[in-house]
């Protein structure tokens, strides 16, 4: 399976970051801040054609964060056993040492 739509170019990590790059400041904070690391192709394409000002683009961010976060919510509250988001890391827990009486 390809991340290319049609004849597209597929969208490696060096070209998200240059379109990362051309966004304003305020909007790369805010994405770099984000729950998720949302595609930022569409948002670049609707600040650049003038469609949208920096503070739209943020609002709207905020709002996707806001669904993922209630999304990752109900997932914990429904949870049955792990769940993106609720796998526990083991490395930071101690062991229990052996600690038997002979």
């Amino acid at each position: 399976m390809s991340n290319t739509r049609g004849s597209g170019s597929p969208i490696t990590f060096e070209r998200h970051m240059a379109m990362f790059d051309q966004l304003p400041r305020s909007v790369r904070a805010a994405y770099a801040n984000a729950v998720e690391d949302w595609h930022i192709g569409n948002p670049l394409r609707s600040w650049k054609s003038g469609r949208y000002r920096p503070s739209e683009l943020i609002a709207s961010l905020a709002r996707s964060d806001a669904a993922e976060l209630a999304k990752r919510e109900e997932q914990r509250r429904t949870a049955r056993g792990p769940y993106r988001g609720n796998i526990p890391d083991t490395a930071p827990m101690m062991r229990r040492k052996n600690t038997r009486r002979k």
